[in-house]
C-alpha cells in the first residue's frame, strides 16, 4: 500500500487541474483510502460442520502478524490471544480440526 507521502507527490500536482466537484470527490475518496489504512484489520472465520466438537472459529488481527481467535464448540465459546497468523491458516485449512488444535493451539495461546 502507499504510504501519505507518496499519495501526495503522486496527487497533489494533478490536483491543480481538477474541478471543484472532481476537488471534493478526490478528497473524500484519499480521506476514505487514509482511514483504512489506518484502521486495517483482518477478521475470518469459519464453520466446521464435519467436526464432531468445534463447529467454528473466528479469528482477529489489528496488526497481520498475530490476533485473537474464538473458538465455537458444542458446548461453550474459547478465547485465544497471540494466535499466530499462519497457525490460523493452518488450523482453518487442517483436514482435522481438532488434531490441528490439541497439538498446536490447545494449553499455549488461552487467556
Amino acid at each position: 500500500m502507499v504510504g501519505v507521502e507518496g499519495v501526495m507527490k503522486t496527487v497533489i500536482p494533478e490536483i491543480l487541474y481538477l474541478s471543484k466537484s472532481h476537488f471534493f470527490a478526490l478528497e473524500w475518496l484519499l480521506i476514505i483510502l487514509l482511514t483504512a489504512s489506518c484502521n486495517s484489520t483482518n477478521t475470518d472465520s469459519f464453520s466446521s460442520p464435519e467436526s464432531s466438537w468445534i463447529e467454528g472459529a473466528t479469528y482477529n488481527s489489528e496488526n497481520g502478524k498475530t490476533g485473537t481467535m474464538i473458538l465455537k464448540t458444542d458446548e461453550k465459546d474459547y478465547e485465544f490471544v497471540n494466535v499466530p497468523m499462519d497457525v490460523w491458516k493452518k488450523f482453518k485449512s487442517a483436514p482435522s480440526k481438532g488434531k490441528y488444535y490439541h497439538k498446536h493451539i490447545r494449553d499455549r495461546y488461552q487467556r
